[in-house]
C-alpha cells in the first residue's frame, strides 16, 4: 500500500531580537564555569630533603674485641691524662688466680706467651728464638720512654686548666704506645720466628753434610745395648763418624718448616 505524500508546511521565520551592544559586552564579561572533568590521579613528585649541616662531633672510637680485663680506649686515655708515664701491665698466662706466690704482673713490653719445647734441640735454634723474643722488650721500653717524654712536653705547652689540650696530649700518647706495641708484636711474632727458621735450615744443611749416617746413628741410639753405654756402643759401631755426630744425631728429627704465612 502506498502512503500519500503530505506537504510539510514551510517553516516560519522568527525574528531574533537584536542584542544591544551593552548586552553583548555583559555576556562577554560574564565568566564561564569550566566544564568539570574527572581529575587524573598523578604520582606525587618526590622532593629532595633540604640538606642540613652536620653537627661536628669527635669520631667515635670502637674498641676491638677485648680480652677479659683489658682496658678500653677511653680507659687508656684516662690513664695517660693522669700520667704520661703510666705503664700497662699483663698477668702471665701461666699464673693461677688467687695464688699468693704467683708472679706479679709484668710490663706489656716484657710480656710474652709462655712456651716449652720438649724436643731434643741439638741446633740450639729454639733457645735462640726464645732469647730473641725476650730481647724484643728492650726496644719496646725505649719506644715507650720516648712517648712519655713527648707527652710530658705536650702537656707542658697546654694553658692552665685546659682539659681539652691535656686530653689531646693523652690521645697522642696512646697512639704512640700503639705504634710501640705493634713493633713489639712484629718482633715477637714475625722477626724472631723467621730467624729461628733460618737457623734450623742452616743447621739441617750442616748436619746432613757433616753426618751422612745420621739416620742410622739415631737408630743405633734407639737399640738396647744392655749394660753398655749407648754413646760408646754407637761410637764403636760408627768409628768413622765425627764425635759431634753422636750428639747431633742421637735423636734425629727431619726438620719441618713451621707454617708461618708471614715468614714467606
Amino acid at each position: 500500500m502506498q502512503v500519500a505524500n503530505v506537504a510539510e508546511p514551510a517553516p516560519t521565520k522568527v525574528a531574533e531580537p537584536k542584542a544591544s551592544s551593552d548586552a553583548t559586552k555583559a555576556v562577554e564579561a560574564t565568566p564561564t564555569e569550566p566544564t568539570p572533568t574527572e581529575a587524573t590521579p598523578t604520582e606525587p613528585m618526590p622532593t629532595e630533603p633540604t640538606p642540613t649541616e652536620p653537627t661536628p662531633t669527635e669520631p667515635a672510637v670502637v674498641d676491638e674485641e677485648l680480652e677479659p680485663g683489658e682496658p678500653t680506649h677511653a680507659q687508656r686515655v684516662d690513664a695517660y691524662v693522669a700520667s704520661c708515664a703510666h705503664a700497662f701491665t699483663l698477668v702471665p698466662d701461666w699464673v693461677e688466680e688467687d695464688d699468693p706466690e704467683a708472679d706479679p704482673p709484668v710490663d706489656e713490653c716484657e710480656f710474652h706467651d709462655w712456651d716449652q719445647n720438649c724436643t731434643y734441640d741439638p741446633s740450639g735454634c729454639w733457645d735462640d728464638g726464645q732469647a730473641c723474643i725476650h730481647a724484643c722488650a728492650k726496644p719496646c721500653l725505649t719506644c715507650q720512654a720516648a712517648c712519655t717524654s713527648g707527652c710530658d712536653q705536650c702537656k707542658a705547652a697546654c694553658a692552665d686548666g685546659s682539659t681539652e689540650c691535656i686530653r689531646k696530649c693523652a690521645e697522642a700518647r696512646l697512639a704512640c704506645r700503639n705504634d710501640c706495641m705493634a713493633a713489639n708484636s712484629q718482633c715477637e711474632a714475625v722477626d724472631c720466628p723467621k730467624k729461628e727458621k733460618e737457623c734450623n735450615l742452616a743447621f739441617e744443611t750442616k748436619r746432613k753434610k757433616t753426618c751422612p749416617d745420621c739416620v742410622r746413628i739415631s737408630e743405633c741410639f734407639e737399640q738396647d745395648h744392655g749394660d753398655e753405654d749407648r754413646e760408646k756402643a754407637c761410637a764403636r759401631e760408627f768409628p768413622k763418624a765425627k764425635k759431634v755426630c753422636l750428639d747431633w744425631c742421637m735423636e734425629y728429627y727431619e726438620y719441618e718448616e713451621p707454617e708461618y704465612d708471614d715468614l714467606e
